[in-house]
């Protein structure tokens, strides 16, 4: 039996993603290769690889989107079984994916999470925690200090990597604009800036079922391994903690400014003991978000 707060908070989901305020039919049936950004200027291009040595096109990043949008909407309307369904999908069938309609669906996605409310998102992942803060913590003791890198490598043909840190600086903790930061990734469940360079972070990370909390400081390595490269002057290097204090992963981006456009290599940690498809799938969740940010930067600056 449903306590009465999860029925409150199911309720909420499935007020908010129902059909008459938000669908996702397109999505998932068949492939197209729509779904490109209109921004003021010459033709934006992104250019990304995985593990920096396997291109991949927009529009295989956002069929990856797209599958992951059907998961997270059959979660808000409380279809489990559909969610599943969708989480072997995006992990093994990997079918095609409409993208035609995606700006909009990625637009409603992100409205029916904030209508539904930070707490109601929080409470609908509750389990979910339980879960995977117990398998981080058993993975970092099992790890004995050792990481693993999930990278992706995006090169952008219009603005900068000082104008774009400061955009990302802003929206995500500065100004805590959390619709920016939800609207990037439909693994996004709650992302708030708590203090100037804290940033705490609901999300499911890639290849996972459950979705993990933990807060980021990015003037915190801690004792990561970062990697830290002379010509990428700018970086985001912060560690990944649980409540409890204890460091379960971290991010390693670095930025650098070319003479048209920018590059960037984001990067996790995760400890080596964590399922193997931990890794590789998590670099489609960082081309996802981080290219969206990217062309919600420029759509907004026109830089």
């Amino acid at each position: 039996m449903l306590s009465r707060r999860s029925f409150l908070v199911r309720s909420a989901c499935y007020g908010a993603v129902s059909a008459g305020s938000f669908g996702l039919t397109a999505c998932g049936n068949s492939s197209s290769m729509g779904g490109g950004t209109t921004v003021r200027g010459r033709p934006l291009e992104l250019t990304a690889y995985l593990n920096n040595d396997t291109y991949v096109t927009r529009a295989q990043v956002l069929e990856w989107e797209a599958r992951r949008m059907q998961v997270v909407a059959n979660r808000m309307r409380g279809n489990l079984l559909g969610a599943l369904v969708g989480e072997l999908d995006s992990l093994i069938t990997r079918s095609a994916a409409d993208i035609s309609n995606i700006e909009d669906e990625r637009e409603r996605l992100a409205d029916a999470k904030m209508r539904v409310g930070a707490d109601g998102m929080k409470a609908l992942v509750a389990p979910d925690l339980v879960i995977s803060g117990a398998a981080a913590e058993l993975a970092v003791v099992l790890a004995n200090d050792r990481w693993n890198v999930s990278q992706t490598e995006i090169f952008c043909n219009r603005g900068t990597a000082e104008g774009f840190a400061d955009w990302f600086s802003r929206k995500g903790v500065s100004e805590n604009d959390l619709r920016a930061m939800l609207v990037a990734c439909p693994d996004h469940y709650f992302l708030q800036g708590t203090q100037p360079s804290f940033q705490e972070v609901y999300e499911t990370v890639g290849g996972s079922v459950a979705c993990s909390q933990f807060t980021i400081n990015y003037r915190d390595p801690a004792s990561l391994p970062m990697t830290n490269e002379p010509d990428f002057p700018i970086v985001f290097n912060g560690a990944a903690r649980r409540n409890n204090g204890t460091v379960i992963g971290g991010t390693n981006h670095r930025l650098r400014s070319l003479n048209d456009g920018f590059q960037l290599r984001a990067a996790i940690f995760f400890p080596p003991t964590l399922p193997p498809t931990v890794v590789p799938e998590h670099r489609w969740h960082l081309a996802c978000e981080f290219s969206n940010w990217i062309e919600a930067y420029i759509k907004e600056t026109g830089d």
